[in-house]
């Protein structure tokens, strides 16, 4: 994440929020060892490889990435 401190700071609980609301839903990391560095990752690469998204919501990208990354199973 670029930016202050603060910025990293804030951009990192809004991932973690976002995955709080995903998690187990439309998002599924049982069984795995996930930590937030991993989760913002994620996120970074998502918004450089589909630059076309960043007009879209926040948490429409966020959501996306990691239901991407970790889908559920039917």
């Amino acid at each position: 994440l670029k930016g202050t401190d603060l910025d990293k700071g804030i951009a990192s609980g809004y991932i973690a929020g976002v995955y709080d609301v995903h998690a187990g839903k439309t998002v599924c990391t049982e069984g795995q060892k996930v930590n937030l560095g991993q989760l913002v990752d994620i996120v970074e690469k998502y918004l450089r490889e589909h630059p076309g998204r960043r007009g879209y919501s926040a948490f429409s990208n966020v959501g996306a990435a990691l239901q991407i990354s970790f889908p559920c199973k039917p």
